[in-house]
Parts: C-alpha cells; sequence; structure tokens
C-alpha cells in the first residue's frame, strides 16, 4: 500500500517539480512512506487528501480548471479509497 501511495505521490510531484526539486521530492517521498500506516490506522486518510488537493492547487493553480466539475470532497475519498486498496 506504502509503496502504491509512493507511485502515486511520485507521478503528481515528479509531473510539476523541476529536476532541480529531486532531494526536496525524495524527502517527501520517505515522509509520505514513513506515514501512510498512521493515516490508515487513524482513519486520517480522507481529511489528509482533501488536504493534498488544496495544497495542490495553492502550488499549482493552473491545474484548477482540470477539476471545475469534480467534488474534491469526493475525489479525495476516492483517491484514498484507491491507494489504501
Amino acid at each position: 500500500v506504502a509503496d502504491a501511495w509512493t507511485w502515486v505521490y511520485g507521478i503528481i510531484s515528479g509531473t510539476m517539480a523541476d529536476a532541480g526539486e529531486k532531494a526536496h521530492f525524495e524527502h517527501k517521498k520517505a515522509l509520505v512512506q514513513e506515514t501512510w500506516h498512521s493515516l490508515v490506522e487513524e482513519n486520517l486518510g480522507s481529511a489528509t487528501f482533501q488536504d493534498f488537493y488544496k495544497h495542490m492547487f495553492k502550488e499549482f493553480p493552473s491545474i484548477l480548471p482540470l477539476f471545475k466539475n469534480v467534488d474534491i470532497d469526493h475525489q479525495a475519498e476516492k483517491l484514498y479509497k484507491t491507494i489504501a486498496f
């Protein structure tokens, strides 16, 4: 499960990150791997993914049009369930 989360995070972050941010990305990836089980155990996944989308839209506002007809709360829940599966 943690590997799947890392893979998804890697695709999203890798797409948006500059090559010079590789060390920063690797640090974030390690944090995700280290904390995944606590998210699942504490049932914090959905809220965490809502925060993930908020942060993503704040950092990359140009992608907002891609999500204009999407219920972000529902999308966050679907992403969490997909990765947790």
